[in-house]
């Protein structure tokens, strides 16, 4: 949460612009630098609170076809559910729902917790779990963090795509 401040950004972003891919998780990357719209521009997700404290939670994988959640199941995660704000064009791989036992307000919500996305023509990647490294110790979150990371590094080869969400897809013809 801290701030993110004019000398250190702009090494980040031209490291961005060189090529270098970002991967991140839970509040490391989710709720940082929250006053650093470029940042926000970057990851495209910001950590708005998490109901419950340490919680077991259904993981649901949505795309088991994309490289970086390809033949994972749904898992148990334990660590922190985040309730997060996101951009329309992310490419989400696995979501949460929220049971509302702490805010009925939340009962329900679908909430990404595994997406990618595009900066310019960097990939970045990140997943909600990682508060402490047993809340990567499931293999499918292990395996996710990992992937993402080595989908993240080919970004100066990679050819930039549409990422956008499919709940807009059809808003968009």
């Amino acid at each position: 949460m801290s701030d993110l401040h004019r000398k250190n950004a702009s090494g980040l972003f031209k490291a961005l612009k060189n090529g270098v891919g970002f991967t991140g998780c839970h509040g490391g990357a989710g709720d940082s630098f929250r006053t650093s719209t470029e940042y926000q521009c970057v990851l495209e997700g910001q950590f708005v609170s998490h109901h419950g404290g340490q919680l077991n939670y259904q993981v649901q994988i949505v795309d088991q076809q994309e490289s970086i959640t390809k033949n994972i199941e749904n898992f148990i995660a334990q660590t922190e559910q985040f309730y997060t704000h996101v951009d329309p064009c992310i490419k989400v791989f696995a979501t949460s729902i929220f049971s509302g036992e702490y805010h009925d307000w939340i009962k329900d919500s679908i909430i990404s917790d595994v997406w990618k996305k595009h900066f310019g023509k960097r990939r970045v990647c990140y997943s909600s779990q990682g508060h402490a490294p047993k809340d990567i110790s499931p293999p499918e979150s292990w395996q996710i963090l990992t992937i993402g990371i080595l989908w993240a590094m080919h970004s100066k080869s990679a050819e930039a795509t549409s990422l956008l969400s499919t709940i807009y897809a059809n808003v968009v013809q």
